[in-house]
Order: structure tokens, then C-alpha cells, then sequence
């Protein structure tokens, strides 16, 4: 991956925090990484652990940055949350996948922020077993 394209993502991932925080969610953990895959963001508000995939653009020319959350990358991020969970004793805890948005305007220098909650919740228990 360059180097551009990891500040980017790492510009994205401040931006998400500091967002997330200014909403009351405490970060509890960020970038933690496993066999499987990666979670950006781990956070809780009030009493559910919120698990947070950060995607970061300066343009529409690859797409939306949700049309990047495809069915494999959802089930992966399940996967992760799953195992998360488990090897933290947490597995009682409410909590949910959301997607946030980050996208950079480089011409005005202002950067929008949407909160997608929810973002993966219609998976069946069938396809985390594959």
C-alpha cells in the first residue's frame, strides 16, 4: 500500500475518532488487528460496544466508500467482531457494526462525515460458521 494512500486512511481514522468522541462514545481500542482482518475502531457508548469500519476518499472516482463494504468484507467484519467478543469475555454485551464515511475535498479543504449505524446487521448466524 503507499504511502499517500496510508496517511490518507490514517487522516480518516483521526477525523472518525475525534467525530465519534464529540458524539459520547468512548474509543476503546483502534486498529486492532487479527488473523482474519482488521477493526478500525472499537468503541462503546452507554452499554453497547460499537465496532467502527472507517473508509476514507478524496473522490467518487472508486466508487462510494460503502460500495467498498461488499458481502465477503461484511462477514469478515462479523468474523472479527465475533472472535473480539469472545476473547474478551464479551460475548453478553449488546453491540453493532457501523460504517463511517470520510470524504476529503481537496479543492475547499472541507471534509464531510457521515455515520452509517448499523451498517452490517443482516447477516445469518449460517454464514459466520463458513
Amino acid at each position: 500500500m503507499g504511502q499517500e494512500k496510508i496517511k490518507i486512511g490514517q487522516l480518516g481514522e483521526s477525523l472518525a475518532r475525534r467525530y465519534l468522541e464529540n458524539q459520547g462514545y468512548i474509543v476503546l481500542a483502534k486498529n486492532i488487528r487479527t488473523k482474519k482482518g482488521e477493526l478500525d475502531l472499537i468503541c462503546q457508548k452507554n452499554q453497547l460496544v460499537v465496532f467502527v469500519e472507517v473508509k476514507t476518499r478524496r473522490s467518487k472516482t472508486y466508487g462510494l466508500a460503502e460500495e467498498a463494504i461488499t458481502h465477503k468484507k461484511a462477514l469478515t467484519l462479523a468474523k472479527i467482531t465475533q472472535d473480539y467478543l469472545m476473547k474478551n469475555l464479551l460475548e453478553n454485551r449488546r453491540f453493532r457494526i457501523d460504517l463511517i464515511v470520510v470524504e476529503l475535498d481537496n479543492q475547499s479543504n472541507k471534509v464531510k462525515i457521515r455515520h452509517v449505524e448499523n451498517a452490517i446487521s443482516d447477516l445469518d448466524d449460517q454464514s459466520l460458521d463458513d
